[in-house]
């Protein structure tokens, strides 16, 4: 058994200053995919809920925010007060997230290879 161990010449601390970068970057385009994320979902959402008079599907918002330096949210719903009993009978935000979910996930990892593809040039 053979075993091969190439050094490129770069020290610790340009490694320690690579990853730094990166988690400078990351949160910017995490914040971005999040924010793209939840405006897919609740236009997902609005053409899945059941319409009578049109006022759930126009009080479908989507709000997202960092919170933290490292911690990105989304919320996608309603503040009408009936939107909660909506969704138990006639589900329209947990399908418009299953619906999105592959989007999801290549979307956070295009976020993720971004911010690295901007460390490695």
């Amino acid at each position: 058994m053979d075993a091969t161990l190439e050094w490129d010449g770069e020290t610790p601390a340009d490694r320690v200053a690579m990853f730094q970068e990166f988690t400078d970057a990351l949160p910017q385009r995490l914040e971005a995919a999040v924010e793209e994320i939840s405006l897919r979902v609740m236009r997902s959402a609005q053409r899945l809920v059941n319409v009578d008079t049109g006022r759930l599907r126009s009080s479908i918002k989507q709000e997202s925010e960092r919170i933290a330096t490292h911690t990105v949210r989304a919320i996608v719903g309603s503040n009408v007060e009936y939107a909660p009993f909506h969704e138990m009978d006639y589900p329209y935000l947990r399908p418009a997230f299953e619906q999105n979910r592959q989007f999801i996930r290549e979307r956070i990892a295009t976020a993720v290879e971004s911010a690295w593809d901007g460390v490695i040039t």
